[in-house]
This record gives C-alpha cells, sequence and structure tokens, in this order.
C-alpha cells in the first residue's frame, strides 16, 4: 500500500509517516501534486564485494574503443583514467 502526501503535510507529520514506512508502508511524496521521493522501508544491504578485474588498462581501452556508444570525448576521459591506474600499479 502507498499513501501520497504533500510535502507540507509531511513536514507536519513526519514522525507519523516514518513509522508508517518502518511498518512496511510505502510513502510517496508529491510536490504540487506531482510525485518527486518515496519513503519506503530500510532493509539491510549485504556488503559490496569489489574484485579486481582482470587484464591489463590496455586491454580494458582496446575493448571500450570498439564500443560505438561511446563519443570521442568519453572514451579519451577513460583512456586517461585508465593511464592513471597504469601508473599507481606500476608505483605498486
Amino acid at each position: 500500500m502507498s499513501d501520497q502526501i504533500g510535502i507540507a503535510q509531511l513536514r507536519a507529520e513526519i514522525s507519523r509517516h516514518v513509522q508508517a514506512a518502518s511498518r512496511g508502508q510505502r510513502v510517496t511524496i508529491l510536490d504540487r501534486g506531482r510525485p518527486v521521493a518515496q519513503l519506503v522501508p530500510y532493509q539491510e544491504q549485504p556488503p559490496i564485494t569489489i574484485r579486481r578485474a582482470k587484464g591489463t588498462p590496455r586491454e580494458a581501452e582496446a575493448i571500450l574503443r570498439k564500443l560505438p556508444s561511446l563519443s570521442a570525448a568519453r572514451r579519451a576521459k577513460i583512456a586517461a583514467a585508465l593511464d592513471d591506474i597504469e601508473r599507481f600499479e606500476r608505483k605498486r
């Protein structure tokens, strides 16, 4: 179930709506009648595991160059970031 409330009403009754969300209810927040946010129950998420990629930054760059959806400017930024990673890896 989802309640819809305006921002002014939310300000006046924030505790009530936070309690409703903690019980599993979704609260849609409206700004001038338009949905802009949702107050939802908190769910504990497992930690994210970061894994080291295989291959070299140059191999990654070669793959990225083949992607037509990336603009030249975006590819240049990615290449610069990969250069930074490569320099960092050499220092280690």
